[in-house]
């Protein structure tokens, strides 16, 4: 019956299906014409076979699923005679996997034929693909990269103005960020370099006390710290309890070097400054609290208005999305209550899954690719707000959590206001990160916005709070480049109406009303007026401000819309809490505070204007009420607000151009009243200001006629604090070094003047940076103002603080070797000449002397036209007499005690003093020597021949008789800035700063004892040991973002695989003719002169060995006719080992002084840097002369510390510079010729490219040609492998030689300089072979068969070494009385060593 039934079915189903096609055909037929019937009639009947074909599949699988397990589960019976036989299924237990097989078979038969019959089809199983994927993807949601990147891009253009790609102001923890959202450990290559340093830098300590019982303790706790660096897991928590670690051992080692009583007390304290800097500068890096976030599933990131927090969201999931790493951007204004953030995600993102698979799946993707998914929702504040965070917050942050490869991050805003958001952000058990914009690098942010806007930089220095705001920046940089109205800044208060009436200007375009009636003005004031007659500024109700812009903006007749523009515009914020309530506030604070105090001026009575809770409004008040009222707030104010109102008055200076009557009274009250720190904050806050009496100029009246000890108690020490009155000027000093040329060119003299002199003071400051940085900014603006040069040297040049002398000086000579102006470097020689040194001024100063003799020599040069007596600006200027000088005792009995018999509260103020006494002893003196002394003081004084120690006393008494330097005035500043570094450091003593200037002058007298001392044989002249900062190039000096003209070729060091092959494979590498020419942008040839380019390749695998490829490129020119024999013995000999000719770094000589001043050509020889005899190996054609292209410039961190690089400047050497006729360009390391041209470059200052030194290849070939000359390049590349760290390394060098031709062609000859495998085994075969016919030799000799000279004979006994003792006649053997017996023993022990070091 089931099978009747079953068939019955299956005929009933058919005839259905059939009826069904022929009434769709009919149906389809009636609406077509005679040419469709064909088409619909041809494809029923083809639809009809595959039909058939499938309907017989399935009958065939039907019936072996139902019908033969039912056959085979029967029985059958014979029956024969009498007897009955029944035959049962034997496979009836298995007729399931026996039906199921043959089905398999069927199906894949069936598969079979449908590919044979669709295979000239396949772009059908394409669509049955991708349709069976999009189910899969709609049912079960699988994520791709593609999705990812897709999703990415969709919502990065949703975030609109607030992100942009291309106006990015590096985030300076980005790195960090990004590491943090890793699994894996993405910290270990950020902190590897400052790791390593301090690793080796405890390990060197280690090392070097070994020996001292005193510092086992100390040891032991750098040998664990070491092990603990060696042993780091890369998880967050072996970072941070590192971290901890470091902080506890630099508390230990800082009591130690306090309290040491080492015998070697003094290099301990100068190994342990090493330790110390290096540790905090690890210390620093380690404490970045990205690091402590990789702890966490979720980070927060939160601010207030404006701060950049979806620009920051925006570029992280960009800076992901490069690197093809899994991210979803989610904005916080989407969501709404409907329902709960998992639910919207999916909606959001268009996912059909189930939400509770959403989660799960992208969990998936990132296990598989090893790396979590981020989720980045920004400003939840947005849309829904607080009223739905705060239900699902909790539950969807523990959904995320509960994964392992899922990563959220979520960002709000936050106010002064105390929601649930600000409880949020200030909640320990979250990892919050405050984002606070551009604060602390206001002024670089505002150059690259300005820059980035088309915009000159400004013509002030000094930068509000709101520039730190990157929309209040963007959008101020926004308007300013389309009203091309200058950036001329005279109080914010401008600022802010400024801004608006820009603000205005777009919408009125929107909106279509005129924008006379200025309505965002109008409506900011509305607000403002709300806030106060509401009496709250929090809680100000959308309602209340819509009802009133209803009002005030019906010109408009969409209130609404002219809201939200102003929201964009980021003038007004709303706030969504309490509930769900929607308050209004400004966008910007301070903004608001102006709108508010405006308000309060014109409305309300002064004595109430302190009793509304509004916010800090004491610096707008301030401000205001002068401009509004012509009165100072304190006239106005109640008494019990005096106080409030005079300090308001001290902290709006900065903004303030001018004061009212009672202003200047105040300030006339603060001067008699010698409150100097009030007085320099005013005039530091603005130092040009028009206000004489409270600009740069009012310095003069106040510290010229003090003493040098008077004006560094009551100045220095305030500006040579970073936090205090230090960082004001240092803006000052920053903006006058960074700042265009046309942007100080722009300024006005007068505020030029104002900066100068506030600059000059400045130049006595114990910080070296701003010291250094106030040097180079005197510099460029005295450069851009002309006039201005002779004016401030003429009234500062005699100042009683050589501190400030020096660097006066020295910036005056910088400035006029940086103009190129012969008129005006003529005037001042004249001047320097007939005031300086006629008059016999010359001050004693080696510094000051060097720099104004320079000065008349660099005007002769150009062309002043006056006869001088050479002998007034050469040493001696004085008889060079040394005073009485204080013995040893007597200087003990002056300024030395016995410690324990200083009383407690004394000992501080002596060790200040004594700091002095011991910094400054030499080495083998009666006191325990100093850095200082030993290395500097005695360094510089040993070369005249005279007593140091007696000298140093000398330097002693002068500081505390002559210069007056008293302890208990300077023991607070000396003793938190006492440092034990030999040379320079941060932030110097008082002390410190006199011992320079005492040991500058001492130099000068010897220098005037000495006038006719021969200094060759000395490694530099002692004015050039002197110098430390050059004026003429500043090491933050921002190279040319021109397209770089020298890249290295494209080559791949990883090929191949083997580290042994590729070490021997040496041809396989780039041609030389690809490192030495190269064509730019323009179709221009350039030919490389100096490059040492390097490829490595280093694989992430920790045990993997590193490959070094480096090409070694110097240029030299010979005659013609010696090409031959350069090239042959370069090729021939080779140059292994770096052992050809190569020019010395040049210190200590300025930039603009190369190629004409006397220092320039002390310091680079003919024999050593222009005209060298052709050498190589141990041949020297002295016929045959080669001259190195290139000179190398460098200028260490350690003499100029206003930026954290060091200078290398490349420059072509003297031939070319004066053979090509070129001149220094206004850009550093660019010439040009006399057309403006440029002819030779250093690329990286260029660029910022790869550093070489490039020469135009048609002016070189044009120069050689006329000459006879060739240039040629002595080749020398090296390949390594190499362990991490110290361990296994192996090299193979090759070289040779490559040249130019007369048409610019490139030739080369290089060999491996590594011997073949048949060339070491000759070589070792001809080494046995001598050393067996030596010993036949002796032993014939010996057995007198034959007679062997003794020179001859001693060589064979003793080897060669010992007939080069003999040759080099050493004394040694005058001294051994049986040479021969020595030597034998010498040789037996030297066998002995041998051994041992074949056994190691």
């Amino acid at each position: 019956m089931i099978i009747i039934f079953s068939i019955f079915l299956a005929l009933l189903l058919w005839g259905i299906i059939q009826t069904t096609s022929l009434t769709l055909i009919i149906k389809e037929v009636r609406k077509a014409n005679w040419k469709e019937w064909i088409n619909i009639i041809v494809g029923f009947l083809k639809k009809r076979a595959e039909r058939k074909v499938f309907y017989t599949f399935m009958a065939t699988e039907a019936s072996l699923s139902g019908l033969i397990p039912q056959l085979l589960r029967a029985h059958i019976s014979f029956r024969y005679a009498d007897k009955e036989i029944t035959f049962w299924g034997v496979l009836s237990q298995n007729s399931e996997w026996l039906s199921f097989g043959i089905a398999v078979l069927i199906a894949i038969a069936y598969f079979l034929y449908l590919w044979q019959s669709n295979k000239k089809k396949p772009e059908e199983w394409k669509k049955i693909v991708e349709a069976c994927r999009l189910i899969d993807e709609e049912l079960n949601f699988i994520p791709t990269q593609k999705w990812f990147e897709e999703q990415n891009i969709k919502q990065i253009k949703n975030l609109d103005k607030r992100y942009s790609e291309n106006r990015n102001f590096p985030f300076e923890d980005m790195d960090f960020a990004l590491a943090s959202l890793h699994i894996t450990d993405r910290f270990k290559p950020l902190l590897k370099e400052k790791i390593e340093k301090f690793r080796d830098t405890l390990k060197s300590f280690i090392i070097s006390t070994d020996k001292e019982p005193s510092c086992s303790e100390i040891s032991a706790q750098c040998r664990h710290l070491v092990k603990k660096m060696d042993s780091l897991s890369g998880t967050a928590t072996s970072y941070i309890e590192l971290r901890e670690s470091v902080n506890g051992f630099l508390s230990i080692f800082n009591n130690f070097c306090y309290n040491s009583e080492s015998n070697n007390r003094n290099d301990i304290r100068t190994k342990g400054y090493s330790i110390r800097e290096d540790g905090y500068a690890l210390q620093k890096v380690l404490s970045n609290r990205w690091i402590e976030f990789k702890k966490y599933h979720t980070i927060i990131v939160t601010g207030v208005a404006g701060t950049g927090k979806s620009h920051l969201i925006g570029d992280m999931v960009t800076q992901r999305k490069r690197a093809h790493e899994p991210s979803i951007l989610l904005l916080g204004q989407h969501f709404t209550l409907s329902s709960d953030p998992l639910s919207q995600i999916r909606e959001l993102l268009d996912i059909k899954c189930k939400k509770e698979k959403l989660l799960k799946q992208l969990n998936n993707y990132g296990k598989r690719i090893g790396e979590p998914v981020v989720i980045f929702i920004d400003a939840i504040n947005e849309g829904a707000g607080d009223e739905f965070w705060r239900k699902f917050l909790l539950d969807f942050l523990q959904s995320v959590d509960s994964y392992e490869y899922l990563r959220l991050v979520i960002s709000f805003r936050v106010s002064d206001c105390r929601n649930w958001f600000y409880d949020i952000a200030h909640n320990p058990e979250y990892a919050v990160y405050q984002h606070h914009g551009f604060k602390g690098y206001e002024r670089e942010a505002c150059e690259y916005m300005f820059s980035s806007f088309g915009i000159e930089q400004p013509t002030w220095p000094v930068y509000g709070e709101e520039f730190s705001n990157p929309l209040f920046l963007i959008k101020y940089c926004r308007n300013h480049e389309r009203s091309q109205r200058p950036l001329v800044f005279a109080n914010f208060w401008t600022t802010i109406l400024e801004y608006c009436d820009d603000t205005n200007h777009e919408i009125a375009i929107k909106f279509k009303y005129n924008k006379a009636q200025n309505l965002v003005t109008k409506a900011l004031r509305s607000v403002a007026e709300l806030m106060v007659t509401t009496g709250s500024r929090w809680h100000l109700k959308y309602q209340v401000v819509m009802e009133r812009l209803a009002q005030d903006a019906k010109y408009t007749r969409t209130p609404n819309e002219f809201f939200e523009l102003l929201i964009d515009e980021g003038l007004i914020r709303t706030d969504v809490y309490d509930g769900g309530v929607t308050y209004v506030n400004f966008g910007f604070e301070r903004i608001g505070d102006y709108f508010i105090a405006e308000y309060l001026i014109s409305n309300i009575p002064a004595k109430e204007w302190f009793k509304y809770n509004l916010g800090n409004l004491s610096e707008a008040l301030a401000i205001l009420v002068p401009s509004i009222k012509n009165k100072e707030l304190i006239e106005l104010v109640e008494e019990n607000d005096k106080e409030e109102a005079y300090q308001s008055f001290i902290d709006s200076a900065m903004w303030r151009d001018s004061f009212t009557m009672k202003g200047d009274e105040l300030i006339c009250k603060i001067k008699e009243a010698n409150k100097y720190g009030l007085m320099f904050e005013i005039i530091l806050s603005r130092p040009y200001r028009t206000d004489v009496a409270s600009n740069g100029f009012a310095l003069y009246d106040m510290l010229w006629n003090l003493s040098m000890a008077q004006r560094d108690a009551i100045w220095t020490v305030l500006i040579s604090d970073p936090w205090s009155h230090g960082r004001k000027v240092l803006d000052l000093a920053r903006w006058g070094c960074e700042a265009s040329n046309n942007t100080l060119k722009s300024i006005d003299n007068q505020i030029a003047k104002a900066c100068l002199e506030t600059l000059v003071w400045t130049l006595s400051t114990t910080w070296r940076e701003l010291r250094d940085c106030a040097t180079h900014a005197i510099v460029n603006i005295l450069v851009q103002h002309k006039k201005l040069l002779l004016p401030l040297l003429e009234k500062y040049y005699f100042v009683n603080d050589p501190y400030i002398q020096e660097r006066l000086w020295c910036a005056v000579y910088g400035a006029l070797l940086l103009m190129q102006d012969d008129k005006n470097s003529c005037t001042a020689a004249q001047w320097v000449y007939s005031n300086v040194f006629v008059k016999k001024h010359v001050p004693e100063h080696i510094l000051v002397r060097d720099y104004a003799c320079n000065i008349v020599e660099f005007g002769l040069s150009r062309g002043l036209d006056i006869n001088i007596e050479k002998e007034l600006i050469q040493v001696p200027f004085t008889d060079g007499t040394l005073p009485s000088i204080p013995s040893n005792d007597e200087i003990t009995a002056m300024y030395d005690r016995d410690w324990e018999t200083i009383p407690e509260k004394e000992r501080d103020v002596f060790r200040v003093q004594h700091s002095i006494l011991s910094s400054m002893a030499p080495e083998h003196g009666i006191r325990s020597y100093g850095d200082f002394g030993r290395y500097v003081f005695q360094s510089n004084l040993d070369g005249f021949g005279e007593n140091v120690e007696m000298l140093s006393n000398w330097a002693i008494h002068m500081i505390f008789e002559e210069y007056g330097y008293d302890p208990n005035v300077f023991v607070h500043f000396d003793k938190n800035n006492a440092s034990h570094n030999r040379s320079h450091s941060k932030i110097e003593r008082i002390g410190k700063k006199y011992q320079w200037i005492a040991m500058h002058r001492i130099m000068a007298r010897l220098m005037d004892k000495h006038p006719d001392k021969d200094w060759s044989n000395e490694w530099s002249e002692p004015v050039r040991r002197a110098r430390t900062i050059d004026p003429t190039i500043y090491p933050g000096y921002k190279p040319l973002h021109h397209q770089s003209k020298y890249k290295l070729p494209n080559f791949d060091i990883s090929i191949p695989k083997s580290d042994i092959k590729w070490l021997k494979a040496w041809k396989n590498m780039p041609t030389i003719k690809e490192y030495v020419l190269m064509t730019d942008e323009n179709g221009i040839e350039w030919v490389n002169l100096f490059s040492y380019s390097k490829y490595v390749s280093e694989p992430d695998d920790d045990n993997a060995l590193i490959r070094d490829l480096w090409t070694f490129i110097q240029a030299y020119i010979v005659n013609k006719e010696d090409l031959s024999t350069v090239s042959d013995n370069l090729y021939h000999i080779g140059i292994e080992g770096r052992s050809f000719h190569e020019n010395d770094e040049i210190y200590n000589v300025f930039t603009r002084e190369f190629y004409w001043s006397a220092v320039y050509k002390n310091a680079v020889s003919i024999q050593n840097h222009k005209r060298i005899p052709f050498s190589v190996g141990d041949k020297n054609f002295d016929d045959i002369i080669m001259e190195p292209a290139y000179l190398q410039y460098t200028l260490s961190h350690d003499d100029d510390v206003s930026s954290e690089d060091s200078v290398n400047l490349l420059l072509p050497n003297e031939w070319l510079f004066k053979g090509l006729q070129l001149s220094f360009s206004n850009d550093a390391g660019v010439w040009v010729n006399d057309k403006n041209e440029i002819v030779v470059l250093d690329n990286y200052m260029f660029s910022s490219g790869h550093s070489a030194l490039l020469v135009r290849k048609d002016h070189l070939l044009n120069y050689l040609n006329a000459n006879e000359k060739i240039m040629f390049w002595p080749i020398l590349t090296e390949r390594m492998i190499r362990s991490r760290g110290v361990g296994y390394a192996n090299h193979s060098q090759n070289g040779g030689c490559a040249y130019m031709d007369e048409k610019g062609a490139i030739h080369q000859k290089l060999r491996c300089y590594e011997p073949s495998n048949i060339e070491k085994k000759y070589s070792k075969f001809k080494s046995l072979i001598i050393k067996k016919t030596n010993t036949v030799l002796l032993w014939l000799h010996k057995h007198h068969l034959i007679w062997l000279p003794k020179n001859k004979k001693e060589e064979l006994y003793y080897g060669i070494d010992y007939m080069y003792l003999r040759n080099s006649k050493i004394d040694i053997f005058d001294s051994i009385p049986n040479v021969s017996e020595w030597l034998k023993k010498a040789a037996e022990s030297n066998k002995i060593i041998k051994k041992e070091e074949n056994i190691e």
